[in-house]
């Protein structure tokens, strides 16, 4: 049942991004957060996701600076800067910081009908087809592409989740 274990491992960075967001009890400053941004870099942190281009800013208050963000970081040509890019728009606009800052557009899906529902306000399915629309337009725009998959074992938003074997199946 278990696959071959592959030989690299990809750590990502996610600090500047999620863990901003998910901190409601305090604000970090944009010009701070690029400062992290920068610290990480130079500290050799090979690949980070610096911010969230999501246009809806109640969902993600503390990320409506990340173009600002994006346009002050010192790009370090040994990084790998990835932009949470949940919509169509949000790759678009991910694409005017392509070789600037941004190399990689990053997708998320869920592997729970709740946690969809909860986090991007739609179905499982229709999420999909969303997001075979973002890699398009992200390839199409010469960004590189990350997809990410929350809840594969468990929904913080249910007591008790069924392991969906069926999402690892959607071929886009």
């Amino acid at each position: 049942l278990i696959a071959p274990l592959p030989r690299d491992v990809h750590i990502v960075e996610i600090g500047p991004c999620a863990g901003v967001s998910d901190e409601a009890l305090f604000e970090l400053p944009s010009d701070e957060r690029v400062k992290l941004c920068d610290h990480l870099s130079h500290a050799g942190v090979p690949c980070m996701e610096v911010g969230s281009l999501a246009e809806d800013a109640q969902a993600l208050p503390q990320m409506m600076d990340t173009q600002f963000v994006l346009s002050k970081i010192k790009r370090n040509p040994n990084v790998n800067y990835q932009i949470l890019t949940p919509t169509l728009e949000s790759v678009r606009l991910a694409s005017k910081y392509r070789g600037l800052v941004a190399d990689t557009a990053v997708v998320s899906l869920s592997a729970n009908e709740a946690f969809s529902q909860y986090s991007f306000g739609c179905s499982m399915e229709e999420k999909w087809a969303e997001v075979a629309m973002c890699v398009a337009a992200a390839v199409d725009e010469g960004l590189k592409v990350r997809a990410t998959l929350s809840c594969v074992l468990g929904c913080p938003e249910q007591l008790h989740t069924e392991f969906n074997t069926e999402t690892g199946q959607h071929q886009y």
